[in-house]
């Protein structure tokens, strides 16, 4: 199994380096899916080491609707954390290219592999990340059962308050040389994503919640100890509100 280096026992660093990648600007599809490319190599090369056992391991997931900046976060933040990566996105151009059926690659192998995966490092007691749309309410059962193995879960949300706007971006992403998505999937994912929000929330120790709607991001939410905080935007912003039905009171970061 893969060697677990990463250590996020620092949340609140990771939200401080989310924020700062986030305000860097212009998506460069093309180098952010080689730098998730060379994570998803590496963690396939290390499958058949030993693991280490950590005392405080950590899953971090980088969750949220198609489109919403996942895999930029994503691709700049593991390089520092040095935490193994799963993303049936990456599996499936790295392993499952040669199959022409889009649907095939990803629906059979890709997506099973990532999950196989999950399972591996789960039973190894590594510490991992895996990124994911997170529309499938069955992915609240598997980060239940991970609580359940002594796991720590670390949330990373983005979102957009509108899926019109992650349909542009998927357009083009798509034109940039990034992986097709159905329009009508991505607007019927972001309410499957969303409506699962509030759930990982629960399930998770830290986790910070972003609109990434703007060119200039806003934390919306932030949960550590058992807590939830939003700040004065995210208090404002009633969309974020019917997912999240536990926000009471802004508190500032």
């Amino acid at each position: 199994m893969a060697e677990n280096t990463g250590n996020i026992s620092g949340f609140q660093d990771v939200i401080t380096r989310t924020i700062k990648y986030m305000e860097i600007g212009i998506y460069d599809y093309r180098k952010t899916h080689e730098s998730l490319l060379d994570m998803t190599r590496r963690t396939l090369n290390a499958i058949e080491k030993n693991g280490t056992i950590d005392a405080d391991k950590w899953v971090l997931v980088y969750a949220g609707p198609n489109a919403s900046g996942k895999s930029t976060i994503a691709a700049k933040l593991n390089q520092e954390l040095m935490l193994p990566f799963v993303n049936p996105d990456m599996l499936a151009k790295l392993c499952y290219s040669h199959i022409e059926d889009e649907e095939t690659r990803y629906r059979v192998h890709a997506m099973p592999h990532a999950e196989l995966l999950r399972k591996n490092f789960a039973q190894s007691g590594s510490s991992f990340s895996f990124e994911t749309v997170f529309s499938d309410p069955r992915k609240l059962n598997e980060i239940d059962i991970l609580r359940r193995c002594g796991y720590r879960i670390g949330t990373v949300w983005l979102c957009t308050e509108n899926p019109a706007i992650n349909e542009a971006r998927a357009l083009i992403r798509e034109a940039e040389g990034g992986h097709h998505v159905p329009p009508d999937k991505i607007i019927t994912r972001y309410y499957k994503s969303m409506n699962n929000l509030n759930g990982l929330l629960q399930l998770s120790d830290k986790a910070v919640v972003i609109d990434n709607s703007c060119p200039m991001p806003i934390v919306l939410i932030e949960k550590s100890q058992g807590e939830y905080h939003s700040s004065n935007e995210g208090f404002n912003s009633q969309w974020i509100h019917t997912y999240i039905p536990l926000l009471n009171e802004p508190a500032q970061f």
